[in-house]
């Protein structure tokens, strides 16, 4: 018997989509090789940026809750100065 060429046939016959993600990474593996500078380069910004956006958000969290610390200091503050006047605000000094 011959072997048939037909792709349907095959039992080992890779399937589409398998073979463009090998393609995929064949054509990465090489642009690392060929392009290792530019590569490392590319990898290096995008680790900083996603360092500052971290650092951003880690900011814009802090500064939200030194807020509302603040603001619950100051009412507690408020709270403390009602009670001692509303103490002394019945009696008199004569």
């Amino acid at each position: 018997m011959s072997e048939s060429t037909n792709a349907t046939n095959g039992p080992y016959q890779e399937k589409p989509s398998t073979s463009a993600m090998r393609t995929a990474w064949d054509w990465f593996v090489r642009l690392l090789y060929e392009h290792t500078a530019l590569v490392l380069t590319i990898m290096f910004f995008l680790m900083i940026a996603g360092a500052l956006w971290y650092l951003s958000r880690i900011s814009i969290e802090f500064v939200h809750s030194a807020a509302l610390q603040g603001s619950s200091l100051y009412a507690d503050a408020l709270e403390e100065v009602r009670k001692v006047y509303n103490l002394g605000g019945g009696r008199s000094t004569s």
